[in-house]
């Protein structure tokens, strides 16, 4: 499989409600330092992401315009954009995560959702 093809599965992986209503699943996906700018601008933990996503309304999502980048020997910058459907309501944003290879499994340490006008 290649970057492209494991750092999408990954990020459409955290998307979903299996993943984000289990913290020991999404905790296996993310470096205990992990950063999140949110759409308000609000700096989230690690911590406080595994507390907080488990209560979130569930929501339909789609991906587009995904692209990688390595940015270092052992990091990958993903960016693409978003639209999450939640009680029929959309909402677009553009998003970038910085994935992290430790040992042999790919962790997210970043990630910034910034809305934006529909694409």
């Amino acid at each position: 499989m290649s970057d492209l093809e494991t750092i999408r599965r990954l990020e459409m992986a955290c998307l979903t409600r299996e993943v984000r209503d289990d913290p020991k699943a999404l905790g296996a996906l993310l470096t205990d330092g992990l950063t999140e700018i949110g759409s308000t601008g609000r700096v989230w933990t690690r911590r406080e992401i595994l507390e907080r996503l488990p209560t979130e309304t569930p929501f339909d999502f789609a991906l587009s315009d995904f692209a990688v980048e390595h940015v270092g020997e052992n990091a990958i910058l993903a960016t693409y954009a978003c639209v999450l459907t939640r009680a029929g309501v959309p909402s677009h944003s553009r998003r970038s995560s910085i994935w992290v290879l430790e040992g042999e499994r790919w962790k997210m340490h970043f990630h910034q959702g910034t809305p934006c006008d529909p694409l």
